[in-house]
């Protein structure tokens, strides 16, 4: 997995109409984003797993594409991912 600081994470996000998902394990990387003022929002998904090897990582973003899928019809959000269930949350969070 690529390891970037939250600057060069920042960065990214200024790439516009890419339509990114952004996969991450930093906690506090929504509350960046959603403090970005950007037209077009990236997708963030948070993995917040007790088992962090990217084989449980991967496993688990396979079991969540059909989520992923479904939300990206309705817009940017923040999918946070832990070990027993999946929170949605639609950007931008006021």
């Amino acid at each position: 997995m690529l390891a970037v600081t939250d600057y060069e994470a920042m960065a990214m996000l200024d790439l516009q109409n890419e339509e990114r998902i952004i996969l991450t394990m930093d906690l506090d990387f929504a509350r960046l984003v959603s403090k970005v003022n950007l037209y077009d929002l990236p997708t963030v998904v948070i993995f917040r797993l007790t088992d962090q090897r990217p084989y449980n990582v991967q496993n688990k973003l396979s079991v969540i594409l059909p989520i992923l899928k479904k939300c990206a019809e309705q817009g940017s959000f923040v999918l946070s991912v832990s070990d027993d269930k999946v929170r949605v949350r639609h950007l931008p969070i006021n």
